[in-house]
């Protein structure tokens, strides 16, 4: 019951984000995406658009933008484990052979979902769209500032 609760946080969060840059963006950006049904549990995946959301407490201030991503994934999915190694390309610039481990909260046909926290509190969550190979990643954070991030991946 407890995984549910952060899944569901993860998603409200990847929703405000998308609401608030929506409601303030200058410039729309419309990116066409190729489908690529889920047949691996092996997954490299690219960031096709991100949204993220910044909160100063110095300022008072709340920034956020929107657009084209760079960041590169790779999930490695053990269904029998409930697990998905989530690794992104800059923590293997930073000397990071593990991915973080995310525990997998539901699989079905259609998708699945699964949730990690970290050691400060963070909460991300991935859902992996089995038919189009489209994954959204959202993280969400409380440390040294307030930060929400959603990424829409393209895996394949």
């Amino acid at each position: 019951m407890r995984h549910w609760i952060f899944v569901v946080a993860a998603v409200v969060v990847g929703s405000v984000v998308g609401y608030l840059v929506r409601g303030n963006v200058t410039n729309k950006q419309t990116i066409h995406f190729s489908k690529y049904a889920v047949t691996s549990n092996q997954l490299g995946c690219k960031a096709q658009a991100s949204a993220t959301l910044f909160v100063s407490m110095f300022d008072n201030t709340i920034e956020a933008e929107s657009g084209r991503a760079t960041d590169v994934v790779a999930l490695n999915i053990d269904t029998v484990a409930k697990r998905i190694s989530f690794l992104t390309a800059a923590a293997v610039r930073n000397g990071t052979m593990d991915g973080d481990k995310f525990v997998i909260v539901h699989e079905d046909d259609r998708k699945i979902s699964a949730v990690h926290v970290n050691d400060m509190g963070g909460v991300s969550a991935v859902i992996v769209i089995k038919e189009s190979g489209l994954a959204i990643w959202t993280k969400a954070a409380d440390v040294l500032f307030t930060n929400a991030q959603a990424y829409i991946l393209q895996c394949s």
